[in-house]
């Protein structure tokens, strides 16, 4: 069976969040093989050793750190949460191997509850990318209506190809720079915006979030729907 391309983007402050991320996708998905990319922002020293050794231990991973510290903007709307390696996954498919077609990009603040070869598998259907719709907030910054889809960046399976053919990347980049402190989401604004249209929308079990149990009616979801979702966030569930 072929790798599953995975990547997740950390500081120093996160490592500890994305070795959860990776042991429980690797844990919960023995019988598959993975090709870990940690797209990182800084030196990362003994955390990303820790990163490495809960990788290794599972025995049905790979792990290679890509650095992005030269890649870095200093212009890119920030907050007290979000940093600069949240934005990396803009321009993630500029460091890749050229032999990674289709990626799995996870926050690191996902848990993978269970098997993730469907969701890997899933047809794309000539779209940027697959993704969950988020929370129904308004977004009318990015001149979305109200009846616009906006999805969820937690979790996405990302068509690496077309965005360097199409060279997605410095799309993405120049929106957020001209954009600045009016993206409420950060660089998910930015993504939705570049993408709109062009994403496959996914059910909400690849990305379930506790405030989807909160707020049931947002979404018509039945309580028997939150059980046992292949994926959470923050921490979102897959």
């Amino acid at each position: 069976m072929e790798n599953i391309n995975v990547a997740v983007a950390t500081d120093a402050n996160y490592c500890q969040h994305a070795a959860v991320t990776l042991a429980s996708l690797l844990h919960n998905n023995r019988r598959l093989s993975f090709r870990v990319f940690i797209a990182v922002t800084e030196p990362l020293g003994a955390a990303g050793a820790l990163i490495s050794a809960t990788v290794s231990q599972f025995g049905n991973a790979t792990v290679e750190f890509v650095d992005f510290s030269q890649d870095l903007l200093p212009n890119l709307h920030l907050s007290h949460h979000i940093s600069l390696a949240s934005y990396v996954r803009l321009w993630l498919t500029t460091r890749l191997p050229a032999d990674v077609g289709r990626l799995l990009y996870l926050d690191s603040d996902v848990v993978v509850c269970s098997d993730i070869s469907s969701l890997w598998g899933v047809d794309l259907e000539g779209n940027y990318l697959a993704a969950v719709p988020d929370l129904p907030y308004s977004h009318e910054n990015i001149g979305f209506a109200n009846d616009d889809r906006y999805f969820n960046a937690g979790i996405l399976i990302i068509d690496v190809q077309k965005w360097v053919r199409e060279n997605l990347a410095q799309q993405l980049v120049n929106y957020a720079l001209s954009k600045g402190s009016q993206l409420t989401y950060w660089d998910q604004d930015v993504l939705n915006a570049c993408c709109k249209n062009r994403v496959l929308f996914l059910d909400l079990k690849w990305n379930f979030q506790a405030m989807m149990a909160e707020r049931p009616g947002c979404f018509a979801l039945n309580p028997s729907e939150f059980k046992n979702p292949p994926c959470e966030s923050r921490y979102h569930t897959l």
